[in-house]
């Protein structure tokens, strides 16, 4: 019977050891996971904030073309 013990021992060892190789992946599926989709927001926010720079950048363009011609910077906005 002393063998029967020895090699449950070492089952269990290797189920312990395989048990932390497993949850040590994840973790770092996990880890990888959340830096990709970090990386995917940061992408998208960087293309929002382009699109807003070049709508505000249009808009100051359109206000400046707008002003009265004696150079007072009048804008008239109900037109």
């Amino acid at each position: 019977m002393p063998d029967r013990d020895i090699n449950i021992g070492r089952v269990d060892s290797l189920h312990h050891v395989a048990g932390k190789k497993n949850l040590h992946n994840e973790v770092e599926n996990k880890e990888h996971k959340r830096k990709r989709e970090q990386k995917k927001r940061e992408q998208r926010r960087r293309a929002m904030q382009q699109q807003l720079d070049e709508l505000v950048e249009k808009e100051l363009e359109s206000l400046s073309e707008q002003t009265d011609d004696d150079g007072e910077g009048h804008i008239d906005f109900h037109a």
